[in-house]
């Protein structure tokens, strides 16, 4: 039998598909939203994409023209003029395409911030497109989505230099697809059924499954800048809600110098005399009110339970969406997907999705069967017996934590670069023999930087990691812990920081080394210096306050010897700063010989060699709380943490500028 002719452009038989129509209008751009869900459907019944952080853009292509419209209408295409350029180059007559404008980093993620920024773009303007709805004639809108993405793919192939893109999707295992892409840092996923046709409107064929919180929210109101701080203080934020605008809190972060002197004089222009928020907020005192037309897009970590945000950054405007119909969104159950229903179009491969979709977690005896198999270079870097268990009867391996040091890398590092380093090596894992490492050896890897430093009767030689490729090596050579001085080589004699560590007793409960910190910041607060916490890793804290470098390391240990004394002298039967274990069971050290010259902190972020594979963990003091114990903090939750928020935990700690009181 001769084999069925087939179309150039599809690569189907002819009449294998029935287009609601043909040679009638192309339909209006009426795009499908998604409803946002809890989690991700895993059936091979739905196909998960990227979330792209930009506008919503349709395409428009008919008798030689091209339009770009917002997903209300507006026709942005003076906005794009390249990308309208490019579209009449497209192997079509006429056509009706669905996607996202978007800035594309180099990392492969998208920035809605960057997109903001016209003319100081740091990233390719690209035009990611999903869906077609109508193709030289035939109306598509009929078609299952897996056959119109089908029509779609051949119309972008090969074309290098162009700034459309076909977004590719992966079929099934919505679960791992979305931990993947928040490992990655993007914003989320979005996943759709194979089967279903163009439903315009918010429907539960298409589901959103988010990384961090974040929406659009209604600007009522702003404050004015303090200290050196230009253009505005905060943004008063808000959604509607029966017909109300109802207050959701402040945003003082996220902020370009530019952006906010740029923000403060279109909302100058909106001023009015009340408040719009019903009712009225409290706590907000001086603020300005306006009348409430511009829409904010922010990301943030929660909603709390009063209906506020927490950890909130501004991200930019959304001149494409209007106020009135800002809502709260709120997550549902998953759509359904236990009905069988027919998938008309026949499973292709399954594909990768772009950066955010590559790495899989290693979890489960057929994982680390394919990771065994899988090239075990990272970053460039070469692992050796990457399934060597580190954390017996755990099944955390070196491979594993290779991948956690690369996936938060980007969080860890600021806290390490330039610092000299002590190392805990543990060749056999946690069950063998471990040992500190302080001096660089001739055998070290060649990422880490090696700086000769003055000691009591030698010079000894340090190594520095000031990349994620020397954070990987680091865990590479089974030196499982990192550990840092506090000062930089650059001011090897002056500490950028003071550490306070509460290490409890084993009958102190957690709840008292929570309070202990918050004390402990209270005293730090009443010498001039604000502090942040972190976990050790273990069950106590650490209080570390930054400094301008310029006290000595003498002056900067008997400050915290007077922190500690002044604790103990408040609170005996709490506090003590006797090193012997003897009688100290209920009693938390206050432990400050971390502030002399060489000796170390455990890095932020770092593992440790204990069983749990616990992590040494930056938190905001709206976080810590009797509620959030240590252990929660480990190698295999800290990466999903560090994707759902929105911003470092420590914001305002790498801008402090203060110093020991007297200097």
């Amino acid at each position: 039998m001769h084999a069925m002719a087939r179309d150039k452009t599809t690569g189907r038989a002819p009449g294998t598909h029935r287009p609601r129509g043909a040679a009638t209008t192309m339909p209006d751009y009426a795009p499908q939203l998604a409803t946002l869900v809890a989690a991700a459907p895993d059936s091979d019944e739905w196909l998960h994409e990227t979330k792209y952080d930009g506008f919503r853009t349709g395409l428009i292509i008919d008798r030689g023209r091209a339009r770009l419209l917002t997903r209300n209408g507006l026709d942005w295409s003076a906005r794009f003029p390249d990308l309208v350029d490019a579209a009449l180059r497209l192997p079509v007559s006429s056509a009706l395409l669905d996607g996202e404008v978007a800035l594309e980093l180099p990392d492969g993620r998208t920035s809605f911030q960057g997109l903001q920024n016209t003319g100081r773009r740091k990233g390719a303007l690209t035009c990611f497109l999903f869906d077609i709805h109508w193709l030289d004639g035939e109306d598509l809108t009929s078609l299952p989505l897996e056959e119109r993405k089908a029509r779609l793919e051949p119309l972008l192939a090969r074309r290098r230099k162009s700034p459309f893109r076909y977004s590719t999707h992966v079929i099934g295992d919505g679960t791992r697809v979305h931990a993947e892409a928040c490992r990655a840092r993007m914003e989320g996923i979005i996943s759709k059924r194979r089967d279903a046709p163009v439903t315009p409107g918010r429907s539960r064929a298409w589901v959103k499954v988010k990384c961090v919180g974040r929406q659009e929210f209604v600007i009522g109101g702003f404050t004015d800048p303090q200290g050196a701080r230009e253009g505005l203080g905060a943004l008063l934020i808000g959604h509607h809600e029966d017909g109300r605008l109802v207050w959701a809190g402040k945003v003082g972060t996220g902020f370009t110098t530019r952006s906010a002197r740029e923000l403060r004089t279109r909302l100058d222009q909106l001023v009015q005399e009340t408040s719009p928020f019903t009712p009225p907020p409290r706590g907000a005192a001086g603020a300005h009110w306006v009348r409430p037309e511009l829409v904010a897009e922010v990301a943030f970590t929660e909603w709390t339970e009063g209906g506020k945000i927490r950890h909130p950054s501004f991200q930019g405007l959304r001149e494409d969406k209007p106020a009135k119909s800002v809502v709260r969104e709120r997550a549902a159950l998953p759509a359904s997907t236990a009905r069988a229903t027919s998938i008309r179009a026949a499973a292709p491969a399954r594909s990768t999705a772009g950066p955010a979709l590559r790495a899989r977690p290693v979890s489960g005896r057929a994982d680390r069967r394919a990771a065994a198999a899988a090239p075990t270079v990272i970053r460039g870097i070469s692992i050796s017996n990457p399934q060597r268990e580190m954390y017996p009867g755990e099944g955390i391996t070196k491979l594993d934590l290779v991948r956690y040091v690369a996936a938060i890398g980007d969080w860890m590092l600021p806290h390490v670069a330039g610092r000299p380093l002590t190392l805990v090596f543990c060749p056999d894992g946690i069950g063998g023999e471990c040992a500190y490492l302080k001096h660089g050896k001739s055998w070290g890897p060649k990422t880490l930087r090696r700086v000769k430093l003055r000691e009591k009767t030698k010079v000894g030689e340090y190594m520095v990691a000031d990349t994620i490729e020397g954070l990987v090596s680091i865990m590479q050579m089974n030196w499982l812990e990192v550990h840092t001085w506090n000062s930089t080589i650059g001011h090897v004699e002056y500490p950028d920081r003071v550490v306070i560590d509460l290490d409890p007793g084993p009958d102190v409960p957690w709840k008292d080394v929570v309070a202990a910190a918050r004390e402990t910041r209270t005293v730090l607060a009443d010498a001039g210096l604000e502090s942040w916490p972190k976990t050790t890793g273990g069950r106590g804290l650490h209080v570390v306050a930054p400094l301008a470098p310029g006290a000595s390391w003498r002056e900067g240990l008997a400050f915290t010897q007077g922190i500690a004394e002044s604790l103990v002298q408040e609170s005996p039967a709490r506090y003590t700063t006797a090193f012997s274990k003897a009688g100290r069971d209920a009693l938390i050290l206050v432990d400050v010989m971390r502030n002399n010259r060489a000796s170390t902190v455990v890095a932020a972020y770092s593992p440790r060699a204990r069983a749990g594979a616990p992590v040494s963990t930056p938190l905001s003091w709206d976080e810590l709380s009797a509620r959030r114990p240590p252990d929660r903090f480990t190698v295999r939750t800290v990466p999903r943490r560090l994707a759902r928020l929105g911003a470092d935990p420590w914001q305002g700690y790498w801008t402090a500028t203060q110093r020991l009181p007297g200097r």
